[in-house]
């Protein structure tokens, strides 16, 4: 049964002139015309390919002129190679959105994390593992070398695509981030499509409010509490800034220190 010009447009979520507008410019194919009106009728066939139709005019992949070409000059080899180019543009902003919405699940995580805890608190918790992304720092030796040094991470990281995700540093050891905490060795970025993984395990964390520069005992304090509670680092320390510029007004932050650690029977 053929269905008339407001059935197909019923179906597919659009005008009755806008399916007289494909149909015109012959992007439905044959149509049967009845009665005294000459009115259109379509197989049932057709509705996917208005749909298809709609779609690539509503994203904005092909304009009006577009559409009339496609009309004059469809053929299989043409229609292949349009739909084969609009995948791979989808393709493309498909990553795009993909993230970008990473990027603010992310900044989304950490607040939630920064809302959760207490600033001063040192506290040993069971972590699952991240995806992450590092780019190598050396010592920060003066200021000019010391933005070269981030300017070059930031392009490793650009080249992943890992750039703009919340950042933070990385130190190869916990006494290297007590003994020179202006000194860190990488720069991280939580991207959660990130290359490399923070493991899951137990983790010695501290908090503390202060400004990017400022200073703090936090990582002394912690140092006591694993020497009291017989904790052994094991791994890289990682100083993330939980709630920053993104989400407060002052230039008060709340930054995480955290460290893989084992009970030292």
């Amino acid at each position: 049964m053929d269905l008339r010009t407001v059935d197909v447009a019923i179906c597919t979520e659009v005008s009755t002139s806008y399916v007289r507008e494909l149909s015109n410019l012959g992007l439905l194919g044959s149509i049967a015309r009845q009665g005294s009106g000459n009115r259109r009728f379509f197989d049932p066939r057709v509705v996917p390919i208005a749909y298809l139709w709609k779609t690539l005019r509503n994203m904005e992949l092909l304009s009006a002129q577009q559409m009339e070409e496609i009309g004059a000059k469809r053929k299989p080899e043409t229609s292949k190679a349009l739909f084969t180019q609009l995948k791979e543009k989808l393709g493309m902003e498909i990553l795009y959105l993909q993230s970008s919405y990473d990027m603010l699940d992310s900044y989304i995580t950490l607040i939630e994390e920064g809302q959760s805890v207490v600033p001063g608190e040192i506290e040993v918790r069971t972590l699952p593992e991240r995806a992450i992304s590092y780019s190598h720092l050396e010592h920060i030796n003066g200021r000019r070398k010391g933005i070269e040094h981030h300017r070059f991470a930031i392009g490793q990281l650009r080249r992943s695509n890992s750039a703009y995700f919340p950042t933070g540093y990385a130190y190869n050891t916990f006494y290297d981030l007590m003994e020179k905490p202006d000194s860190p060795t990488h720069l991280v970025s939580y991207d959660p499509q990130g290359t490399c993984i923070l493991p899951a395990g137990t983790y010695l964390v501290g908090h503390e409010t202060k400004g990017y520069d400022g200073k703090s005992d936090l990582h002394q304090r912690m140092y006591h509490y694993a020497m009291d509670h017989k904790l052994e680092f094991c791994a890289s320390a990682h100083v993330m800034c939980l709630l920053d510029a993104a989400s407060v007004t002052s230039d008060q932050f709340l930054f995480q220190t955290m460290v893989l650690v084992r009970k030292n029977e």
